[in-house]
């Protein structure tokens, strides 16, 4: 048997249409049959109406009502059709003649119908605009004649009558009146006539009113001299006072505690051809007015003080946000604007805050607490719902963990995370973390202070050296292809900034310089190449100097670590020969932007501006060439990879370089040739030991130990052996093994701490120390390692006893407490 023909989609289409047509005349013609069908089209159409497929009219949007009407439109007109043709099939062809007469009647009337509608808007359109034109010119007019009304003047009679209403005066006194109106307005009418400027002018010098002048009645001719020459000519004279108040703005606002200079290149402002790097105002000019005014002795009004206000220093906007902000101060400004929020406290910004507490906010006395002015106050709350739930943020570190060649690792991450508490946590919040943030700001207020007591007073044997690293330079093309622009092997070259300052004929002189290598490492060794050519500048620029202060930040990978600790002890002689006394200070930690990021800024902003003009920088001897050309006044020096590796193998010669315990907390060290000190604090008051902020000493023997001050530069020997050491309380003398991994007891500052034993020299102890929680002990998470002499070693304990996580017991410790 043959196999069929396979149908083609359109005849298949076809076949099946024409079989459901003959399905449904099938069901019309059984009743029973039609009504299922019927009962199940209408259960399909509620059934897609629930769903949402099928809409009501009156659930439409506006755009689908129209698309719906129009097919209905359609569907009316093709029902018409269909009903024509038949009634065409039944009734000849004199109805067809007669049912296109009329549809075409119909067609035509309804185009009709809307090109008059359509011209019916555009005529109700013109007439709303010719109505609204003669409204505007209709209220011009009335309000131009309601002024020219007011400007008619009456008769030099009629106005001398309403002067002398109600007096009686002689008849000549009155035509003397009338005889000086008369000639007013006929200097009035004449002035208006002249059009020129230059006419003005010379009508006005003609006259001449000196006499004017004499009299005191100038005024009375502006009504009729319009010509502005009557004014004073030039500005106000600022005499001698002025210009020393002027000074002593500028110098006050520019200082660090009151505005935070911009380190970018980008971050400058030019005013009649003088550029200088923008500074940010760090409070309102109205606290700072009063700030001042403290700080002097005269009375300087608010609009002066804001008029001598430098062009440099200006206010932050979004753009100039602080990217670099104190955590500190970061998280007690969100607490206080929280409180604030709420009406918890009357002020959301930190020097009003500190003002209700403080007598000075820049006191060191009134923020560390010991004022007895200020010391008992207290901060005055408004708690009208101490129980409500309050959102607040916080920036915190958490503690990550990540996969590295096959190996956990963690990392401590920053993040603003949100908190909800009742507001008086918050409020307890605050009291806990205010004595930390007031010793914050009485850090930053000292260190202030300090460093500027110790400008003002340099001598001329002493240097001071303000530092920091500024962001590398990435080489730029004038044109660059599109694999050179977006492609990631851009030339860095690293810019250490710094200004010097030296006391020659009675002022302290700042100089500007900054080292420049294409060795891009920031690190202590590379700090002190960086170092080297400055040092060997001064040595020729004065050779009398003996003296050297080193000023900059505290980041520990950079300039506070024992890497930096031990070349001043062992090396500062051979990198600055003669030197008799050497100080390193460091600034708060997020507060140490200052003059050297400036000069950061000018080289970067002014080696791209070479390049906009045609320039290539392509590598550091074209940069150094664009900046020597350009930028006279600052000094530059080039640093390569061997000046650096020279300074590494000089730190290699120690055979071993302890931490000193408590690196966080210095904020300055000094060595006289003998001893290291470290202290808590800037001070020069105290030329040795210092009776204020010290924190111990750092010796400067092959094997240094921070615990105890040494007496003379010693050579120790070194090696393993059993060692004596006394037990605690020194009341039998017990020979004692250690061996490194063992658990000791050690005395530190009066104060007993259990560690481990990392390494052994011939008389010291490398010991890894543990520090104190609320109730527990536990492993610090920064490495913290030091050099302890067997003299303050007590004795051997067991492993300390883990309680939970991180938290250890030490029953040794427990058993002296008790």
């Amino acid at each position: 048997m043959a196999r069929s023909k396979k149908l083609s989609d359109a005849e298949a289409k076809l076949k099946k249409k024409e079989y459901d047509k003959k399905r449904r005349e099938e069901m019309k013609s059984d009743p029973a049959k039609l009504e299922k069908l019927r009962e199940k089209e209408r259960a399909k159409y509620l059934q897609k109406k629930k769903k949402g497929q099928i809409k009501s009219i009156a659930t439409m949007s506006s755009r689908e009502k129209r698309l719906k009407r129009k097919n209905w439109k359609k569907n009316s007109r093709n029902y018409r059709d269909r009903k024509a043709k038949v009634c065409k099939n039944l009734t000849g062809s004199v109805h067809q003649n007669d049912n296109q007469r009329k549809s075409m009647v119909a067609i035509q009337r309804r185009k009709q119908l809307k090109k008059r509608r359509a011209i019916q808007y555009a005529k109700s359109a013109r007439l709303e605009k010719k109505l609204k034109e003669q409204t505007r010119k209709t209220e011009k007019f009335r309000k131009r004649c309601q002024r020219q009304s007011k400007k008619v003047l009456s008769s030099p009679e009629a106005k001398v009558s309403a002067i002398l209403k109600n007096v009686q005066v002689p008849g000549i006194v009155k035509k003397k009146l009338i005889f000086s109106e008369v000639i007013c307005r006929q200097l009035q009418n004449n002035y208006t006539k002249l059009n020129k400027h230059c006419d003005k002018k010379k009508y006005y010098e003609i006259l001449k009113p000196d006499l004017l002048k004499k009299h005191k009645l100038l005024s009375l001719s502006k009504s009729f001299f319009k010509h502005d020459t009557y004014k004073k000519s030039g500005c106000r004279k600022i005499n001698a006072q002025m210009i020393k108040v002027k000074q002593d703005v500028a110098d006050f606002l520019e200082k660090d505690e009151n505005s935070r200079m911009c380190p970018g290149k980008k971050d400058f402002v030019r005013s009649k051809g003088t550029v200088k790097q923008k500074r940010l105002l760090g409070d309102t000019m109205k606290n700072l007015h009063k700030k001042f005014l403290a700080t002097v002795d005269y009375e300087v009004s608010l609009a002066t003080f804001c008029k001598f206000r430098p062009f440099w220093v200006t206010w932050a906007s979004i753009k100039d946000r602080n990217t670099c902000q104190c955590i500190i101060h970061a998280n007690m400004q969100l607490i206080i604007m929280k409180l604030h929020e709420n009406k918890a406290l009357s002020s959301c910004n930190l020097t009003k805050f500190l003002s209700t507490i403080t007598c000075d906010v820049n006191s060191t006395k009134c923020l560390n607490r010991v004022c007895e002015g200020c010391q008992h106050k207290i901060i005055e709350y408004d708690l009208r719902q101490p129980n409500r739930i309050v959102t607040y943020y916080q920036w915190i570190y958490e503690i990550t963990s990540y996969e590295k060649d096959e190996k956990m690792k963690t990392v401590r991450k920053p993040g603003k995370k949100e908190i909800k508490v009742p507001i008086r946590d918050l409020i307890q919040k605050l009291e806990e973390t205010l004595p930390s943030f007031l010793q914050h700001i009485a850090t930053i207020a000292h260190q202030y202070q300090t460093i500027l007591e110790l400008k003002r007073n340099l001598t001329e044997r002493e240097v001071l050296i303000h530092i920091d690293f500024s962001e590398n330079y990435c080489s730029k093309y004038n044109e660059e292809i599109q694999s050179v622009h977006f492609g990631g092997a851009r030339k860095q070259i690293t810019l250490h900034t710094g200004v010097l300052y030296l006391r020659e004929n009675d002022t302290v002189i700042p100089h500007t310089l900054c080292s420049l290598s294409e060795n891009n490492r920031h690190d202590s060794m590379a700090v002190w190449a960086h170092l080297t050519p400055i040092f060997e500048w001064i040595n020729h620029h004065n050779s009398n100097i003996d003296r050297i202060h080193i000023l900059s930040d505290s980041p520990v990978n950079q300039y506070k670590n024992k890497f930096i600790f031990n070349t001043v002890s062992h090396h500062i002689n051979d990198l600055f020969p003669g030197t008799t006394f050497f100080s390193w200070n460091y600034s708060e930690p997020g507060h140490g932007k200052g003059a050297p990021d400036g000069v950061g800024g000018t080289l970067k902003r002014t080696a791209d501006k070479a390049v906009v003009e045609g320039k290539d920088i392509v590598d550091l001897n074209s940069l150094e060439n664009i900046l020597l050309s350009r930028c006279p006044s600052i000094k530059l020096f080039k640093v390569t990879s061997t000046d650096i590796t020279k300074i590494e193998n000089l730190v290699k010669q120690s055979d071993s370089i302890p931490a000193f315990r408590g690196t966080q907390k210095v904020r300055q060290f000094t060595f006289n040739g003998d001893v290291l000190e470290f202290r808590s604090l800037s001070c020069y008051k105290c030329v040795e030991k210092c009776n204020h902020f010290h924190l111990g000493y750092y010796s400067c023997s092959k094997n240094p130990c921070s615990s105890t001050k040494p007496n003379k530069m010693q050579t120790r020997s070194r090696g393993k052996q059993p060692l004596k050491t006394f037990s605690v309380g020194n009341d039998s003398l017990n020979d004692v093994t250690y061996d490194i991994g063992d658990h000791i007891l050690i005395k530190w500052n009066d104060e007993i701490y259990p560690g481990k034993i990392t390494s052994i020299s011939g008389d010291a102890a490398l010991v890894k120390c543990m520090e104190k929680g609320i109730k527990s002990w536990r492993w610090p998470t920064c490495k913290d390692e030091e050099l302890y002499p067997w003299t303050d070693i007590l004795q051997k304990i067991q492993p300390p006893k883990l309680i939970r996580r991180g938290c250890y017991s030490v029953k040794e410790i427990n058993q002296l407490n008790l």
